[in-house]
């Protein structure tokens, strides 16, 4: 049992590592913003906006580069996690090898019952705990910052807000309008390619299928799944799981149905660029093609592709409905 769970843990480690890899490796896919409804967001990629210099990643190639301010810490739990998965891979395997070759068959030997060691059984039980409770209070802190903040306590900087909705198999994206306000959404109001997420009032909002942000300022994201609506028959196929994943930020959270959420993040002062986002959740046939441009942008390009001084604005999100 224990060597099926080491087993196990390697198996994670190389994944993770693999995965690690490949994102650091991949280029973003090239692609500009769809025709948009409403207040567009400009179709041409901003030029400011190129792929970050490899060199920047040369510290953790298996890595991509890290552009949100706690992203560090995130890859050092990643890179402590890993260690002591090695020491515990090697340990275990090394006994596992020694054990093979020392109770290899041989003429004349007979094989003997034993039922384990208790003691042994314990120690390592132990062991492992204390481990394990090591790394939940190393983590404590990282995870607080992200996931529970309290978002209350950025508003002193002027967030910059927007509304992420995922549907099967795309990304839809909802910035506040000259008034800093969100137009409400609702399902009856989806129509494919004119109304997508079913603004009240879509003149009123501005809508990508990119998301823009600008950089040394605190993001706040609602996000959610998205239903489908078919106009003709007036019904309404429930949402999926979707997972939204930005590597670059060390960042991924579930989209469930009905549940919006509300995350944050801030990219590093001087990390303008083109990234990419993907659906970490396996949402059906078409998941494969559910990703879309990531821009961190110049202040001043960022309110040219939106339309108006967004510093300027104190954006807001819409009442939840009742």
């Amino acid at each position: 049992m224990k060597i099926q769970l080491a087993f196990a843990w390697m198996v994670a480690a190389s994944l993770a590592v693999s995965g690690g890899r490949l994102l650091a490796q991949a280029p973003a896919a090239p692609g500009g913003d769809a025709p948009a409804v409403g207040q567009a967001a400009g179709g041409q990629a901003p030029a400011a906006a190129a792929p970050a210099p490899a060199a920047a990643a040369a510290s953790k190639p298996i890595l991509p580069e890290v552009i949100s301010t706690y992203g560090d810490a995130i890859d050092s739990l990643f890179f402590l996690i890993s260690g002591i998965t090695f020491v515990i891979l090697v340990i275990v395997f090394g006994l596992f090898g020694y054990f093979v070759v020392k109770y290899r068959h041989q003429a004349g030997r007979r094989a003997v019952y034993t039922h384990g060691n208790n003691k042994l059984e314990i120690c390592w039980t132990v062991a492992t705990s204390l481990i394990l409770v090591y790394i939940l209070f190393v983590q404590k802190e990282t995870w607080d910052n992200i996931k529970i903040k309290d978002l209350r306590t950025l508003e002193d900087r002027n967030p910059y807000l927007v509304r992420i909705f995922g549907e099967q198999f795309a990304w839809h994206f909802v910035y506040p309008g000259k008034d800093g306000a969100f137009q409400p959404n609702e399902t009856k109001r989806i129509f494919a390619g004119v109304n997508p997420v079913g603004l009240v009032d879509a003149e009123k909002d501005v809508y990508s299928v990119s998301m823009m942000v600008p950089a040394g300022v605190p993001v706040i994201a609602e996000i959610t799944s998205l239903p489908k609506y078919d106009p003709e028959t007036g019904k309404e196929k429930p949402g999926v799981l979707h997972s939204f994943f930005q590597p670059n930020l060390r960042f991924k959270q579930d989209l469930v149905p009905y549940h919006p959420a509300k995350i944050w993040f801030e990219v590093k002062p001087g990390k303008t660029g083109k990234y990419e986002i993907a659906c970490a959740e396996l949402c059906g046939l078409g998941h494969y093609q559910m990703r879309a441009d990531f821009y961190v942008l110049p202040d001043n390009e960022l309110g040219e592709r939106l339309g108006y001084d967004w510093k300027a604005v104190k954006a807001r999100f819409p009442e939840p409905a009742k």
